[in-house]
């Protein structure tokens, strides 16, 4: 119980508590910066774009929309975001949903061995990876969006 609480104040402690990150990206990296994080992307014109960054080239991003495709040129761009990631636990619930899914149907075919293996392994990752998943959600929660500034 002492490690679990020692754990959660070191990851509460580590939140930084101040709204001023700023990332200096070249352009050739932003994406590979990003991460899979969501940036928010203010064109010069006043529009927001949402998403993850798919590709860069030497004029423009490529953002990925709910499944589509935004290119916006670099001309364009006045400000970008990045939103830390918020959903770890909700992806968690899916990842098991899925290994469940799979070991209940693998128990009524001829591979049901695999099936009796995959549902108790399945159920023990989830449960030793909720509390982390938690503390993820709850430390991007305390974060603030980081302001990137292209060199």
């Amino acid at each position: 119980m002492k490690q679990i609480l020692t754990v959660l104040l070191l990851t509460i402690s580590s939140v930084p508590l101040y709204a001023g990150d700023t990332i200096e990206v070249p352009w050739t990296q932003l994406c590979r910066q990003l991460n899979f994080h969501e940036v928010t992307i203010t064109t010069t014109t006043g529009e927001t774009v949402e998403g993850y960054c798919m590709m860069i080239d030497i004029n423009q991003v490529s953002i990925n929309v709910n499944g589509n495709p935004v290119k916006i040129a670099r001309a364009n761009i006045a400000r970008l975001l990045m939103t830390p990631r918020r959903n770890n636990l909700k992806s968690l619930g899916k990842g098991v949903r899925g290994g469940l899914s799979y070991g209940f149907n693998a128990l009524l075919s001829p591979s049901a061995a695999l099936g009796a293996i995959a549902i108790p392994g399945t159920l023990a990752w989830g449960a030793v990876s909720t509390p982390f998943c938690v503390l993820g959600d709850l430390r991007a929660k305390l974060s603030h969006n980081k302001e990137i500034r292209i060199k």
